[in-house]
């Protein structure tokens, strides 16, 4: 007997801290830590939607409370973001989770919450109403009306149905998309559908700009997220074309861009002149490589459907000019994603006289020549003079580098040079017919003739 009374002694002893501590949880609003008791009302969901209502529960007692169930029993009712269970709870302690009510069908609805011995009554609604339809199958507020790629300046459209499942009218309060690049048609649609009746409508995506695009369809206070991803049209594989004249300095050479097989669509992008000096380029660099349409080092590129060649500053080809300075040129064109880059090496090179200029006074002859250095190099200059009767007189040799390095220094134009020396004559200077002049830099020697 004395043994039966101790244990019986335990048990009531135990069952009495179990009910103390489970009377210290609590249900909580966390928007507000304001108790929850009795009943709570979720609101109303439409059938197959989604409506998550936040809630925790707290240890309000002094003692550390054990929570070992977290739980939920009722049809259209789940928890979500639930603590691991057993979960150890100190005093002011809580944990917070999501009642989820996604009803399967209209009527009313109820649960019964518990953590631990601690009890709520949940309660939920839903009635038939509009159904948004998708290839005949109902789309809930879970699921992300998903257009994938689609290009700049195209359109891409998903089909939907408004149908009206309740057994009476239904008024349309609302029917709209949010987002930039989202529309729907056609407009205005339907404002009322009588029991059964169904409304066929579009979602569209324009994207204007590439990316992704977020979006939201709202249907009477119901949300439905909308995602596309904008692109940059395409366009085929493109090849830069050019002609042999582009590998050299002081010419003007021609590119075109062809296309691998006809466009399907639109496509704009930009063609560029990019260059490297492997010499001194000076203080300007060299402002002569441009294309000759915009005198710039940029110009635009379209793709109309069905062309195989693309128009460059409007045009089947560009002209551009190659400069007078030795280096790297690449011309570098972005066609809506794709990037393609045509190099050309400008070798270094000996001088070239492009002209010269004997201009004859009393007593002294004036001789201008103008050409181009690329290498920047250009010093010895020799003269040599020819009279009336073909009789060559001795030639005159100059040292000009010091000159010429500062002209290129202090230049903006590249390798172009205009040098004018003056030589004293005894007797009659009108007696010389003509010039002839050999320029020399570190690459070899470049050599004119006067007329």
């Amino acid at each position: 007997m004395t043994m039966k009374k101790k244990t019986m002694s335990c048990v009531a002893w135990g069952l009495a801290v179990a009910s103390a501590a489970s009377a210290q949880l609590v249900f909580e609003r966390p928007a507000d830590s304001l108790p929850v008791t009795g009943l709570l009302d979720v609101g109303s969901s439409a059938p197959g939607d989604t409506l998550d209502t936040r809630l925790r529960v707290r240890n309000t007692g002094t003692a550390v409370v054990e929570l070992n169930v977290l739980k939920i029993d009722g049809v259209g009712f789940t928890l979500e973001g639930t603590p691991s269970l057993p979960q150890i709870m100190a005093p002011g302690v809580n944990a917070d989770f999501r009642v989820r009510f996604r009803p399967v069908a209209p009527g009313s609805h109820s649960a019964t919450l518990r953590a631990n011995s601690a009890s709520l009554l949940v309660r939920g609604s839903s009635t038939a109403g509009l159904v948004l339809l998708r290839d005949g199958l109902p789309v809930t507020n879970l699921q992300t009306l998903e257009f994938g790629a689609v290009f700049i300046g195209q359109r891409a459209r998903i089909a939907l149905t408004l149908r009206n499942d309740s057994p009476g009218d239904a008024t349309v309060r609302q029917l709209s998309v949010s987002g930039a690049g989202f529309s729907l048609a056609p407009t205005p649609l339907p404002s009322l559908l009588r029991a059964g009746e169904e409304a066929p409508f579009e979602l569209r995506c324009e994207p204007v700009r590439a990316g992704l695009l977020n979006g939201t369809l709202q249907l009477d206070g119901r949300s439905f997220a909308v995602v596309a991803l904008g692109r940059e049209p395409e366009a085929p594989s493109a090849l830069i074309e050019l002609d042999t004249q582009a590998a050299r300095s002081g010419k003007q050479s021609t590119v075109r861009i062809r296309l691998a097989a006809p466009a399907t669509m639109a496509v704009t992008g930009t063609l560029r002149l990019e260059f490297t000096a492997s010499v001194n380029a000076g203080a300007g660099g060299d402002a002569a490589i441009q294309f000759l349409a915009n005198s710039s080092r940029s110009v635009p590129v379209q793709v109309a459907p069905g062309d195989s060649v693309a128009t460059v500053a409007g045009k089947p080809e560009a002209v551009f000019q190659t400069g007078t300075t030795a280096g790297s040129l690449a011309l570098r064109l972005m066609l809506g994603t794709q990037e393609r880059v045509a190099p050309v090496t400008i070798p270094p090179e000996a001088p070239m006289i492009d002209t010269i200029d004997m201009r004859r006074e009393t007593g002294a002859v004036e001789v201008t020549l103008t050409g181009f250095d690329n290498h920047r190099s250009a010093g010895n200059v020799v003269f040599t003079f020819t009279d009336q009767s073909g009789q060559e007189l001795p030639a005159v040799s100059a040292e000009a580098a010091q000159a010429f390095s500062q002209h290129f220094r202090d230049s903006t134009m590249g390798g172009l040079f205009r040098l004018t020396a003056r030589f004293p004559v005894t007797g009659d200077a009108s007696k010389l017919a003509r010039v002839a002049v050999k320029l020399a830099n570190a690459i070899g020697a470049g050599s004119g003739r006067s007329e």
